[in-house]
């Protein structure tokens, strides 16, 4: 999950990319939590969605096969967690994934 989340965030930054990663402690348990952001263009709001689906390409310019994000949503999915596509604080794309600690 996170050679992909990386290797997009480096395909896709003009100058900066930003990795999180933290333990957080919750009543229920522990997660972790790990937010790749960069500066670059960023996805529609509207298109976030659909990035996340298998063979969904949003920008044709660049190599890639379209099914990066989806892998890393099913695995998120698989293992309980919850992934985020957003607007980053650096202007381009967040992605964000929470995945429970057991």
């Amino acid at each position: 999950m996170l050679g992909n989340l990386l290797d997009n965030a480096y395909k896709w930054t003009t100058q900066r990319v930003l990795v999180v990663g933290r333990k957080v402690a919750h009543a229920t348990g522990s997660v972790i939590e790990l937010s790749i952001e960069d500066d670059g263009e960023g996805f529609p709001e509207e298109a976030a969605a659909a990035a996340l689906k298998r063979g969904t390409r949003l920008d044709e310019t660049v190599p890639g096969t379209g099914i990066g994000l989806a892998v890393v949503a099913e695995l998120v999915e698989q293992y309980e967690g919850k992934i985020v596509i957003e607007r980053s604080r650096l202007s381009g794309a967040r992605v964000a994934i929470t995945l429970p600690l057991s």
